[in-house]
């Protein structure tokens, strides 16, 4: 079994040692492949120098979380990877926290992508987690939460934000990888669409814990209007409402495309025989 975790950095310096440290300690083989984005405060010679172990690639500038992601993913593909573990910069795991994650997914082979519980530094449970429980779909975990002394291994979930993700290879062979049209911030969204719209479902596993350091994070002006764009064209498109529908697929993206000025998406959006559960973004 090949696993192989993909983890984007720019400038992750403070994290760079946890991270990466907490998947060398891995109870389960894996293959680190970082992806750099052009950092500038010594995360690239920090790896480098500590953890040769790790395929590291540098780009000259910063690509986005989703395209970086990629390169990862095809080097994977190329590789026959059964597993997809990315994890964000600024968190780490367990040390049998992928090997569960597997455990649970070879029982449960429906689901495309499981999530762990992400906590903070303090061991509080971020309140985006909690907020994707609630807003996505997930109600039968909150009343086990609440009323029973132990919850499931896998709940089923619309969404959950791709801090910790394990794919499978089906999964990703399928639908590929993130669209490069989404910076940072909706690509994990739009996955989570592609995926469920091609037949996956989406597991969030209580049981199976990661830590994610945003405690002191204080997000600028663009963050939250990304955050924002993306929460409103992922509702958008899971409305039960034909032309709304209709609307986000062919001018919602296209708009996004033009601004962008990324004319091979603007003209794929444009193209009135596209389906968006058809689509697979090659890496």
């Amino acid at each position: 079994m090949k696993v192989k975790a993909i983890v984007v950095t720019y400038n992750g310096l403070k994290w760079i040692d946890r991270c990466l440290g907490s998947l060398r300690r891995s109870s389960v083989p894996i293959e680190v492949i970082v992806i750099d984005n052009g950092s500038t405060d010594g995360t690239v010679e920090k790896i480098r120098a500590e953890f040769v172990d790790v395929h590291l690639i540098t780009n000259s500038e910063n690509l986005g979380f989703g395209k970086a992601n990629n390169i990862g993913i095809a080097i994977g593909l190329d590789d026959k990877a059964d597993y997809f573990f990315l994890l964000n910069q600024d968190a780490w795991v367990n040390s049998d926290s992928i090997k569960k994650l597997i455990e649970i997914h070879k029982e449960n082979s429906q689901y495309g992508i499981l999530a762990p519980i992400r906590k903070f530094r303090n061991n509080q449970l971020e309140l985006d987690v909690l907020k994707n429980i609630i807003d996505f779909g997930a109600a039968d975990l909150i009343s086990d939460l609440f009323f029973k002394i132990e919850v499931q291994n896998i709940y089923s979930i619309d969404f959950i934000a791709a801090a910790a993700w394990l794919i499978s290879s089906d999964c990703i062979k399928k639908i590929g990888g993130f669209d490069p049209i989404f910076f940072h911030y909706g690509e994990d969204n739009d996955y989570c669409s592609r995926a469920k719209l091609s037949g996956f479902k989406i597991g969030i596993c209580p049981n199976i814990l990661v830590t994610h350091d945003t405690g002191d994070r204080i997000p600028d002006q663009k963050m939250i209007i990304r955050k924002k764009f993306a929460s409103i064209i992922f509702h958008l498109r899971y409305t039960q409402m034909p032309i709304y529908r209709y609307i986000y697929y062919r001018f919602g993206y296209l708009y996004i495309a033009v601004i962008k000025k990324d004319i091979v998406s603007a003209r794929r959006y444009f193209n009135f025989n596209y389906k968006l559960h058809d689509l697979r973004i090659d890496p």
